[in-house]
C-alpha cells in the first residue's frame, strides 16, 4: 500500500515597506524555488543516476517534470559551490558545438582522459577561448600536454599564443570528412569530362568514400599538426 507523505511548513507572508513588496521567507532546508526540501532534490539526483524520470515518477509519486527540474537544480548548486579543478590537466579537447535553430555556437573544453566539461562558452573562435586560458595558471598550462582539435585557424591561432609549447592533434572525424570531400571535388571535375554513358560508373560510386569514412574513423589516430 502506497501512501501520499506531505511535509506541512507554516512560512510568515511579509511584506517590505522599501521594496513594496510582498515575499514568502522559507525555511534554508527548502528550495528558494520549488516547493521541495533539499535533502529530497538530492535523493532525486542520486537516484537519477541510476534510473530514468519516468520509472522515478512511479516510485516517489512526482511528475517526471518535477523530477528532472529538481535534479538540474541540485546539479546547478553543486556546479556553483564546488568550482573546476584545472590542476593536472595532461589532455584536451576543444571543440564548437550548435545547439541548434536560432541558437549561437557554444565552444567547450572537455578533459580529454576523464571526458569531464571543463569550459563553456557562447561563440566560437579564438575570443570564446581567451576567458579559459586566463583562468589557467602557469603551473596549469605546463601540466598540459595535447591539445585534440578540429582544423580551424582560430583555435590553432589561440593554441599557439596561450600554449605554444602543447602538442596539437586533429581529431579523425575532421580529417575524414576533409578527404571525402576532396574526392568528392575530384569526382565532380571528373564527371564534367566524361561522356554520358560513362557518368554511371563516376556518379555510382560516392558510397565508397563514405564506407571508408565510417571504417577509418574506428581505427584512425589523430594526426600531429605536423602530419
Amino acid at each position: 500500500m502506497q501512501y501520499d507523505i506531505a511535509l506541512q511548513i507554516e512560512t510568515p507572508y511579509l511584506y517590505c515597506p522599501h521594496c513594496a513588496k510582498y515575499a514568502v521567507v522559507r525555511p534554508q532546508c527548502i528550495h528558494p524555488k520549488r516547493c521541495m526540501t533539499l535533502r529530497l532534490m538530492g535523493n532525486v539526483a542520486r537516484l537519477m543516476q541510476e534510473t530514468s524520470a519516468r520509472l522515478l515518477s512511479g516510485i516517489l509519486r512526482l511528475s517526471q517534470s518535477s523530477i528532472l527540474r529538481a535534479d538540474k537544480d541540485i546539479l546547478t548548486l553543486i556546479d556553483e559551490a564546488r568550482p573546476i579543478c584545472l590542476d593536472r590537466r595532461r589532455a584536451l579537447i576543444i571543440d564548437e558545438k550548435y545547439p541548434g535553430r536560432d541558437k549561437k555556437f557554444v565552444t567547450c573544453v572537455i578533459d580529454g582522459c576523464s571526458g569531464e566539461i571543463l569550459w563553456l562558452k557562447e561563440g566560437k573562435g579564438a575570443a570564446s577561448l581567451d576567458g579559459f586560458f586566463r583562468s589557467l595558471t602557469p603551473e596549469q598550462k605546463e601540466d598540459i600536454e595535447v591539445v585534440s582539435i578540429d582544423r580551424g585557424n582560430a583555435c590553432l591561432k589561440a593554441l599557439r599564443q596561450h600554449l605554444p609549447h602543447v602538442s596539437i592533434s586533429f581529431d579523425p572525424f575532421h580529417i575524414i570528412k576533409n578527404a571525402n570531400e576532396a574526392v568528392d571535388e575530384v569526382r565532380r571535375t571528373l564527371c564534367k569530362s566524361l561522356e554520358e554513358n560513362e557518368k554511371k560508373h563516376i556518379c555510382s560510386k560516392r558510397n565508397l568514400g563514405l564506407c571508408f569514412s565510417s571504417q577509418a574513423s574506428r581505427k584512425a589516430l589523430p594526426l600531429s599538426e605536423n602530419g
